[in-house]
C-alpha cells in the first residue's frame, strides 16, 4: 500500500513540477506560479479515471451489464474529494520536490507519467464504447 500512495505522490510531484517549469516559458501569455494546483487537479483527475475504468470493467466484464451514462457523475464526485483532501497542498509539494530533488532517471520517469496519464484518461472510453 506504502508503495501505492508513493507511485501517486511521485506522478503528483512530476506534474506540479512540470507546470512550474513551464511557466516561465508562457509568463507573458498566462502565468503560473501554483503549479500544484494543476497537477493537483490532473493527478486528481487520472485517478478518478482510473476508478471509472475499474466500475465499467466490473459491470461490462463481471456482472454483464450495460454502463448507465449516470456513471460519469462518479468521476466527478470522486474528482472532487481526491483534489480537494488529497493535492491541494502547496506543503505536500514542497516535502515531495525535497524528497525528490537528487532523483535518478528523470527522463525516464517523465514518460512513463505520461503514459500513465494518457492510457488513464483513455482507458474509461475505450472501455466504454468499444467494448
Amino acid at each position: 500500500m506504502n508503495y501505492l500512495i508513493n507511485s501517486i505522490n511521485y506522478i503528483f510531484y512530476r506534474i506540479s513540477l512540470s507546470y512550474e517549469n513551464t511557466s516561465q516559458y508562457f509568463s507573458g501569455l498566462f502565468e503560473i506560479k501554483r503549479g500544484y494546483i494543476e497537477g493537483g487537479f490532473l493527478t486528481s483527475l487520472s485517478l478518478s479515471f482510473n476508478l471509472e475504468s475499474m466500475i465499467i470493467f466490473i459491470r461490462k466484464f463481471i456482472i454483464k451489464q450495460n454502463v448507465p451514462s449516470e456513471d460519469i457523475y462518479v468521476v466527478f464526485i470522486s474528482l472532487l474529494l481526491f483534489f480537494f483532501l488529497c493535492f491541494n497542498s502547496e506543503k505536500k509539494f514542497r516535502a515531495l520536490k525535497i524528497k525528490y530533488k537528487n532523483e535518478k532517471n528523470k527522463i525516464k520517469k517523465g514518460y512513463a507519467v505520461l503514459a500513465y496519464m494518457i492510457i488513464s484518461i483513455l482507458l474509461p472510453i475505450v472501455l466504454k464504447f468499444f467494448a
